[in-house]
């Protein structure tokens, strides 16, 4: 947790390739249909999710990491 208790993670992707790209474009908009991911679209730099309890955002910029 950084000084705004912003959690912050990085996930590998060991490969991307185009079978990687096309099972994650799917599964982004299965979460979409769902209702998990609210905005956004999968080549934007951050999307809105929720779950049962809160709203939050998910930031893919890179540059921004500390």
């Amino acid at each position: 947790i950084n000084r705004n208790n912003i959690i912050t993670s990085v996930i590998m992707i060991p490969e991307l390739n185009e079978f990687s790209y096309k099972e994650a474009k799917r599964l982004f908009l299965s979460y979409k249909e769902k209702g998990v991911i609210t905005g956004g679209y999968f080549d934007d730099k951050s999307w809105s999710v929720t779950d049962e309890y809160a709203n939050y955002g998910l930031n893919f910029d890179l540059r921004n990491i500390d």
